[in-house]
């Protein structure tokens, strides 16, 4: 059990490290990676998501598509990707993938799971394309991200999410790492 001013010493490093995140869109872009996913774990999801996802196509030097035109996050080879992340956890053992828009002109995802779990962390990276994910969307029995049953019966627009184990040697993890899995990116 941690003492009163342990726990006072860490709300100050959680303090700071949201204000100095809230000021700089870079921040911890310079740190090598684990140190840098080591600071993330202090966000949200929806705040680590965007910056390691910014990250990765800073490093990469991959064009970004314009948020407007709905064509997801980047280009690679003229080709448009949407970009997942999820940070595995001693509390979160499952990869999350949230809001999957099958509606969206794309060419595919880019999805990184990040386990820290182990040390050092271990990134293992996938890309598959529009209709393998919308495969697996169907074999992992994606539900709607947002909306109540009702309301998305006239939705057509509709995002959806799925949690996977990769961890464990399944059907799904096996055919995750064998189809999908690449190591090619810049972290």
């Amino acid at each position: 059990m941690y003492s009163r001013p342990e726990m006072e010493i860490a709300l100050k490093i959680l303090r700071e490290i949201k204000e100095e995140s809230s000021q700089n869109d870079r921040y911890g872009f310079d740190d090598d990676w684990e140190f840098f996913i080591m600071k993330m774990q202090f966000l949200s999801p929806k705040s680590f998501g965007t910056r390691i996802q910014n990250r990765i196509i800073e490093k990469n030097k991959f064009p970004k598509t314009n948020p407007s035109k709905d064509l997801g996050d980047f280009e690679i080879d003229g080709k448009c990707y949407e970009f997942k992340t999820t940070i595995l956890t001693p509390s979160n053992k499952l990869a999350n993938f949230v809001n999957i828009r099958r509606y969206q002109n794309i060419d595919g995802y880019l999805c990184l799971v990040i386990d820290t779990n182990r040390i050092p962390y271990e990134t293992s990276q996938f890309k598959l394309t529009k209709d393998q994910m919308d495969n697996e969307l169907e074999r992992l029995n994606a539900n709607p991200s947002n909306g109540t049953q009702t309301a998305n019966q006239v939705n057509k627009n509709i995002s959806y999410r799925f949690s996977i184990n990769l961890s464990q040697h399944n059907e799904h993890s096996k055919r995750w790492n064998n189809y999908y899995q690449i190591d090619s990116l810049l972290l």
